[in-house]
């Protein structure tokens, strides 16, 4: 009886021995094959696979063949791919992440994730500018993100600013700054104030000067009708006092005059769109077409 019992304890003895021997002997291939593998390659099945070969071509890290850690240098990784900054870029991108370029190459500069060339900075105070792009911008202009952008464009009849959201000089004496933006003044006859913004335009038929709101016939006496140009008539609006108009520069223009008189456009040089008399071109002439083209009655 002893016997058995004595062999039952060896049986058990020699297959604990064994379990553990076999666990080493794996725990032991595992960790050389985890190991021993070279850098930019990964473990499968007991082997080493090169990440270039089952990720991509341009991975140098992976943890298995199903994303990439870490590309070359001029590259980055989305999920199992990598992109070129260049191609992505443009080709004066060195290096990148996915959300943009990090490095440019000499001679331009990273802004909102592109390659931007500091001579094509419009509105920089010096033709030079560092590595983050234009330094100090000219009046009427402010940085971001390395270019210069218009105070206008950004606050609504701002003339001069330091950043987009804080005005030091508004576009006429009818606005004024207030909480860094130019509002509208009170007192202001035939305009009205947008409540949120501060924002200030004309009541229909009227137009933003820089003496207020004034209608059609005012600024061009015997004119009928009027209209918006961007071509410089001699009249200038401030439309961007608003901000529910254009950011480009505005001019008032007389399409058609009243009768007896034709409409005599204005130039770049300061003379004013205008209606003329006909009588003022031909004698005794009472009428003549809406350019003045020929007299066509006569008193």
């Amino acid at each position: 009886m002893k016997s058995t019992t004595r062999c039952d304890d060896l049986f058990r003895v020699f297959m604990v021995a064994v379990i553990i021997t076999s666990t080493s002997v794996f725990l032991g291939m595992f960790t050389f094959a985890n190991q021993g593998c070279i850098e930019g390659s990964f473990v499968e099945n007991g082997f080493c696979k090169l990440c270039a070969d089952y990720v991509d071509i341009n991975c140098e890290k992976c943890d298995d063949r199903l994303e990439c850690k870490q590309c070359k240098e001029g590259y980055f990784g989305l999920d199992r791919e990598c992109i070129g900054c260049q191609n992505r870029f443009g080709k004066e991108c060195q290096t990148c992440t996915a959300g943009g370029c990090n490095v440019c190459s000499d001679g331009y500069f990273v802004s909102y994730g592109q390659c931007e060339e500091c001579r094509f900075v419009e509105h920089c105070k010096k033709i030079d500018c560092s590595d983050t792009g234009c330094v100090e911008c000219e009046d009427g202009y402010y940085l971001d993100e390395g270019i210069c952008k218009a105070c206008s464009q950004a606050i609504s009849g701002c003339t001069l600013c330091e950043s987009s959201d804080t005005c030091f000089a508004c576009v006429s004496d009818y606005l004024f700054v207030e909480d860094g933006i130019c509002k509208c003044r009170e007192e202001g006859r035939n305009q009205e104030t947008d409540e949120i913004t501060g924002a200030c335009f004309c009541t229909e038929g009227y137009y933003m000067t820089d003496k207020g709101c004034l209608n059609c016939e005012y600024l061009i006496p015997g004119c009928e009708l009027c209209s918006l140009t961007e071509q410089n008539t001699g009249i200038p609006l401030y439309a961007l006092a608003s901000y529910f108009e254009s950011p480009t520069q505005q001019y008032l223009d007389c399409d058609i005059c009243s009768h007896g008189r034709y409409v005599q456009k204005g130039t770049s040089s300061g003379k004013k769109s205008k209606c003329t008399h006909c009588s003022a071109k031909w004698d005794g002439c009472s009428y003549c077409g809406e350019t003045g083209g020929s007299c066509q009655e006569c008193y």
